[in-house]
């Protein structure tokens, strides 16, 4: 899995942690998509509640230049 510069940079500023965008990315609920994305691969936001926080982590799978799929993932706090 491949981790975007914006996506660890949210993280950051957003306090969530790796393992708390993988917890998502296991159990939770897909609440948005699959979609097509404007880059020509697919988009979707997972929720789950994790660690006190609702968390929801967005996923495109994309084709790299070699033509080989890219995860990329950004996460947010969801506003209750």
């Amino acid at each position: 899995m491949q981790w975007t510069v914006h996506a660890e940079a949210r993280m950051r500023t957003r306090r969530i942690t790796t393992t708390q965008v993988l917890d998502v990315l296991r159990k939770g609920v897909i609440v948005e998509g699959p979609a097509p994305s404007i880059k020509g691969g697919w988009t979707c936001t997972i929720e789950r509640f994790v660690a006190g926080d609702q968390l929801a982590v967005v996923v495109a799978i994309e084709k790299d230049q070699r033509g080989q799929p890219v995860i990329i993932v950004t996460a947010y706090h969801r506003l209750k």
